[in-house]
């Protein structure tokens, strides 16, 4: 996909100019086969030849000549799709944009063929994913939704999924690859619902034994790139410290709680789902066990100077993790008390209205839930202001403690509304002042 990209962007696609593009892998192609010496010969000394594994093992560039068949067939329908587009076409041109696009899933389904053979497991799943996305537009030209979707949804996987390892530019690159997709996954969908389904704003998920081996691909991938990025992570920051990571088990499951951070951070916060705060919590407990075994394991040892900077580094590492936690801990909660807040407040609007609905009679949220809930925050906050390293750093104690002093006046205040809305427990509250129920400030 980065090859694809950089050549797309070099050579007219930008400004999607593909008789250009076309033009270039025509002229790409043949440099390739002249310096590998696999031309075909012309007039009577033309020979067609087929290229076969040991032909790549023997020259590698020529794993290019099936991808960049593949590329100038595929920028030739586009071309001749923009001419239909521009009401140009006719029933022929229709019929060989449908020739062009078939010749480049020939292409593709053979590059992914010498893939699987001469490539290593990464770029097999690319080859996987470019031949299900040029397969899949094929199927889209002819109006067969089903096999679209179901190839669109394999490319989606592996650019999802690819798009959380590797260098900031390639994460980028596989993320917006599998927006991308997932356009045309929404447009499959709407033609096979009538747009009378909500599906189609999320892909599908493959079942079945190709989703399970799909699946356990990308897993290997996943794991094999995290080993390497591992191997790099000797030390991180983290605030103001700098500290070493000495143990690989403890870099690899670093290295994946960070990964599900990144991808939690890097959604919207009101597209966030519980599934993603469970991974990363779990991902930092899976980690933190390992710390606690380091810690314990180090306990009974004598030394010097340098088993007390182990010893540091993994208190700090410790701190480091359990901050990732405990913060998305508190976003978690936080979101559930907005949202029993505003249920609450909607209830109270009712009631001061039409006391005699029966809607406004029974409240969906009471205010000693969200009592309760501004407790657990309360310990959050008391627990991120315990780490390791936090009382080193008094910006971050500062935010924390303002945090806490906004929280406790929260909870001050519906606890003022659970006595208000209890007449018998009156005499537990003479310094509360009642509210008269209404709501509290929109800040937290």
């Amino acid at each position: 996909h980065e090859t694809i990209s950089s050549l797309q962007g070099l050579n007219g696609l930008r400004h999607g100019d593909y008789e250009q593009y076309r033009r270039y892998a025509t002229r790409r192609l043949r440099r390739v086969r002249k310096g590998a010496n696999f031309t075909y010969g012309r007039g009577r000394q033309f020979v067609q030849r087929e290229l076969t594994a040991e032909d790549v093992e023997a020259s590698a560039p020529l794993l290019m000549v099936p991808l960049l068949n593949s590329e100038r067939a595929w920028a030739y329908a586009m071309q001749l799709k923009q001419e239909i587009t521009r009401g140009e076409g006719n029933a022929a041109v229709s019929n060989h944009l449908l020739r062009r696009l078939t010749k480049a899933v020939q292409w593709s389904a053979a590059f992914e063929e010498l893939c699987k053979v001469r490539a290593d497991d990464a770029t097999r799943l690319e080859a996987n994913a470019y031949a299900s996305w040029m397969a899949a537009n094929l199927d889209l030209e002819r109006g067969e939704w089903a096999g679209a979707l179901e190839k669109y949804t394999t490319a989606h996987r592996i650019c999802e999924d690819m798009g959380t390892v590797g260098s900031v530019e390639l994460q980028d690159l596989f993320t917006q690859r599998a927006e991308e997709i997932r356009q045309s996954i929404r447009f499959c969908n709407y033609n096979l619902t009538g747009g009378s389904s909500s599906s189609t704003d999320a892909p599908p998920t493959l079942t079945g034994s190709g989703g399970d081996l799909l699946q356990a691909q990308l897993d290997a991938v996943l794991v094999d790139a995290r080993k390497k990025q591992a191997q790099t992570l000797e030390e991180l920051t983290w605030r103001s410290h700098t500290i070493a990571v000495r143990d690989e088990t403890l870099r690899l499951a670093i290295v994946s709680a960070r990964e599900l951070d990144g991808d939690l951070e890097s959604t919207a916060a009101d597209d966030r789902s519980d599934n993603q705060y469970s991974k990363v919590l779990n991902a930092c407990e899976d980690a933190l066990k390992i710390v606690n075994s380091n810690i314990s394991s180090l306990a009974t040892m004598t030394g010097g100077t340098k088993l007390e900077a182990q010893r540091e580094d993994l208190r700090l590492l410790s701190g480091y993790l359990s901050h990732i936690k405990l913060t998305r801990m508190f976003e978690r909660s936080k979101r559930l008390v907005l949202e029993l807040r505003e249920s609450w407040k909607i209830h109270t609007l009712t009631f001061s209205a039409n006391k005699s609905s029966a809607a406004a009679a029974k409240s969906p949220a009471r205010p000693e839930d969200i009592v309760h809930l501004y407790g657990s925050l309360t310990q959050i906050l008391q627990d991120m202001l315990a780490l390791p390293g936090v009382e080193e750093d008094d910006d971050l104690a500062d935010a924390l403690q303002a945090k806490l002093a906004s929280v406790r006046a929260h909870r001050c205040y519906f606890l003022a509304e659970t006595y208000s809305t209890n007449a018998k427990v009156w005499a537990e509250a003479p310094a509360q002042e009642p509210s008269g129920g209404h709501p509290p400030p929109a800040s937290l």
